[in-house]
């Protein structure tokens, strides 16, 4: 099942890394290193980097890349952003080093950016 979200807006998932495939024991110190990503929008597999995004604000993350951190205060607790910049049918797979696990993530970029005087609204076309 894919999820829906605007495009324009930072898609946040907060994934669940476990030592081993069955082990209910957190995999704890993993960073933007030993996330090996294979990215798809529309059939059409990207080349985006994964970046630290433990300092980087929502308002900071950008198209082109991922970014992947630890959550501050929550060890073994992970966090993974990115900025759907084009409407489509998007997947990403994360396999990571240390984890021995892949997690994929399925969503539909739907919406427009439409340009105002004031800059740029997001808006939902049905």
């Amino acid at each position: 099942m894919s999820r829906l979200v605007q495009v324009g807006s930072v898609l946040k998932a907060q994934l669940d890394l476990y030592v081993s495939p069955g082990s209910n024991v957190r995999a704890v110190g993993l960073s933007a290193n030993n996330v090996a990503p294979v990215i798809f929008r529309n059939n059409i597999q990207l080349a985006w980097p994964v970046l630290d995004g433990t300092s980087v604000l929502d308002s900071a993350v950008g198209a082109g890349a991922l970014y992947f951190n630890e959550i501050v205060g929550s060890p073994g607790y992970y966090s993974l952003r990115f900025f759907p910049d084009s409407t489509g049918f998007w997947r990403v797979i994360n396999s990571f080093a240390g984890a021995d696990q892949i997690i994929e993530i399925d969503f539909i970029s739907s919406g427009s950016l439409i340009p105002t005087n004031d800059g740029f609204i997001t808006s939902f076309v049905g």
